[in-house]
């Protein structure tokens, strides 16, 4: 029987945007929503008294001025993230100072973010910038730590399948950071290689500047019920495939908003419903700049009838989206 592909597209399509005429207004509105988001997190790890249970406790990590051994207060903060995450339980808070993270630091990867933990960097830089106008955490000594707050690497296991940077499991947050994975073998290329993976449910992934050579990111719902994560402020660049959407979803898609995606080679790679990007029932506002992207800026495919991706009100290279059929995909 001859299959019948029906996606809906709803888009509000501006002229060609740079990306520098964007930035301005969207580090403004974000560093408001980061500076009320940190004061809801800080807390003062020093004051916990060891002879009580202590929920939502806040870790420090340095890879300057910090090691392993100290108690992870901002004073005598951790050397890696990878210290920082094997003692977090949900509700508990990792806040990292500009720097770099890597094997060479002694990180271990993949990094696995715990289910309701949060990982936060420079928000307001995206993760480039650190400083004085940083909002996040400055470093343990005299003057704030300036710079990336970088996060590479990936595992070196020939038993992994899968040569991620970082994992986000349920409900957690990343945000803040320059990732980046470069990761690529001879044989197979570089797409098993991915930045950041998303395996669950509810994660939010916000502010970042995030490059690999295969994919930067990758929603891949394992679970039942996995999806509706929210990637929204980030800057996704420089990777085969920006954003690696799910296949068919059951419940609420992911939302993305006001994200820059560029330079890659497909700016995004999904089926009809996994993603809302903007107008969607995931809450959408739009506010994406797909751009630059050298083969195209979005990829749909669906062997399912009846599906719709929403995408309204983002800004596109052209004011008509170039778009071809084939094999039942939409390629714009």
């Amino acid at each position: 029987m001859k299959q019948i592909l029906s996606i809906t597209l709803f888009m509000f399509l501006v002229g060609c945007v740079t990306e520098n005429q964007e930035s301005e207004k969207s580090s403004s509105v974000l560093s408001g929503v980061f500076n009320q988001q940190l004061l809801k997190l800080t807390l003062d790890h020093e004051k916990n008294s060891s002879s009580i249970t202590v929920y939502n406790v806040s870790y420090f990590v340095d890879s300057v001025g910090g090691m392993d051994s100290y108690p992870g207060t901002s004073n005598q903060p951790f050397k890696t993230i990878t210290k920082a995450l094997s003692l977090v339980k949900a509700g508990d808070s990792i806040f990292v100072a500009p720097g770099t993270y890597d094997a060479a630091s002694g990180e271990r990867f993949p990094l696995i973010v715990p289910d309701e933990v949060q990982l936060i960097g420079d928000e307001l830089g995206k993760g480039m910038v650190g400083g004085e106008q940083s909002t996040g955490y400055h470093g343990s000594g005299s003057f704030p730590r300036v710079g990336p707050t970088l996060i590479s690497g990936f595992p070196t296991s020939t038993n992994d399948v899968r040569f991620n940077t970082i994992t986000g499991k349920s409900l957690t947050i990343i945000a803040g950071f320059q990732i980046k994975n470069t990761y690529s073998n001879p044989m197979e290329g570089p797409l098993k290689g991915v930045a950041v993976f998303l395996q669950d449910a509810g994660t939010t992934i916000r502010n970042n500047t995030i490059s690999a050579l295969g994919i930067n990111l990758n929603i891949h719902n394992l679970v039942q019920g996995g999806g509706g994560h929210i990637i929204t402020g980030n800057k996704i660049t420089s990777a085969i495939r920006g954003i690696d959407g799910p296949g068919s979803v059951e419940g609420v898609p992911s939302r993305i908003e006001n994200n820059i995606i560029s330079q890659n080679l497909i700016g995004v790679l999904t089926n009809a419903d996994g993603l809302d990007f903007g107008g969607g029932s995931a809450g959408s506002v739009g506010n994406n700049i797909l751009s630059c992207n050298s083969n195209c800026d979005l990829h749909i495919g669906s062997n399912q009838p009846g599906k719709t991706l929403y995408a309204m009100n983002n800004k596109w290279d052209h004011s008509l989206p170039r778009y071809r059929i084939y094999n039942q995909m939409w390629i714009l």
